[in-house]
């Protein structure tokens, strides 16, 4: 069980990032990005009593630490989606239109990876909430939204509730996972999966022993 990693302060985190991106308007764009988030999350909690904001840079971390994204632009569009995942969805900091304002400028690439990984809030059924995910072509969405499960799994014992780490368990088998699987000729997203993987079955024989 890999819950108590523990994710870098600001300076490692950008220390490590600048190792592969140099070029000035994509660490402004990231800089911001951070900012952006740790101010939207800043009176948000998770269930483990954290700051919500640390789950959003430890999704931007597995990305820059974890996984091999060797070009720079990439690198940067896929560490600003993770930072602001949630954003749209859980904070009223910006709408997505906002975003573009912001970011297209380096990469309309960033936002609509976003976009993608927001939830409708007029979602009326199952398939509504996750058709625009699940619909997704781009990789790089993959890899944040693979990201973010992994930190999820990897946190999940310290939610406290049996009944939601049975709930996470399985919408990544039976939604994430598939979906992931269908890119796993990308090295990234094979490490994400078999990451996850690994992580669910510690989840799995935690509950089996305390349920």
């Amino acid at each position: 069980m890999a819950s108590n990693i523990i994710y870098p302060g600001r300076e490692k985190f950008f220390h490590t990032f600048q190792k592969i991106v140099r070029a000035r308007n994509l660490i402004i764009a990231t800089e911001l990005a951070y900012r952006l988030a740790k101010v939207a999350h800043a009176n948000q909690k998770r269930d483990s009593g954290e700051r919500y904001f640390d789950h959003v840079k430890a999704v931007a971390w597995i990305i820059i630490y974890e996984l091999i994204i060797e070009a720079p632009k990439r690198l940067t569009i896929a560490v600003v989606a993770a930072l602001l995942h949630d954003l749209l969805e859980d904070t009223y900091a910006a709408e997505e239109e906002h975003l573009r304002f912001i970011f297209d400028k380096i990469d309309p690439l960033m936002t609509t990876i976003i976009g993608e990984l927001t939830k409708p809030d007029d979602a009326k059924s199952h398939e509504e909430k996750w058709y625009r995910l699940l619909n997704s072509r781009e990789k790089l969405t993959k890899i944040v939204k693979g990201a973010d499960r992994l930190h999820n799994v990897r946190s999940l014992t310290t939610c406290g509730s049996i009944a939601k780490m049975k709930k996470i368990v399985k919408e990544t088998e039976e939604i994430i996972l598939p979906w992931l699987e269908k890119d796993q000729q990308d090295k990234n997203i094979l490490y994400l999966i078999q990451a996850i993987g690994n992580e669910l079955e510690d989840v799995k024989a935690y509950i089996e022993k305390n349920k």
